[in-house]
């Protein structure tokens, strides 16, 4: 099992507070990836906010990576179900408590929609 840490939203454009409810609670179904993903099932997907900066939910993969519809902006989905997460964005942890052995994974998660996450992270 590998641990990600999965970008939503960005500085400019985060994701909404009321998050289940966005795309009709897309996002509590399918984790999406602009490119095919390395992410398997059994895998765990820690939902992170990029504007806000807290990590709001932690998913485990149910499925392989599929090519959604072509005209789907989203492009790759992974369908998930919850093991925990909040209901509000603004509830969530700051991703700074990750922080382990001096690595930034804001900083790390720039440019990425997903990296993988150490044991200790």
């Amino acid at each position: 099992m590998t641990y990600w840490l999965k970008a939503f939203g960005l500085v400019q454009a985060p994701v909404e507070d009321d998050w289940k409810q966005h795309h009709d609670g897309l996002l509590t179904r399918t984790a999406t990836f602009p490119r095919r993903s390395g992410v398997r099932p059994g895998d765990r997907l820690v939902y992170y906010a990029v504007g806000e900066r807290v990590v709001f939910g932690v998913y485990e993969a149910m499925s392989l990576p599929f090519n959604a519809e072509p005209d789907d902006p989203w492009g790759w989905h992974v369908k998930v179900t919850p093991i925990v997460d909040v209901d509000f964005v603004h509830d969530g942890v700051p991703l700074e408590v990750l922080n382990i052995d001096g690595r930034d994974l804001r900083r790390s998660i720039r440019q990425h929609s997903a990296i993988r996450l150490t044991r200790a992270e």
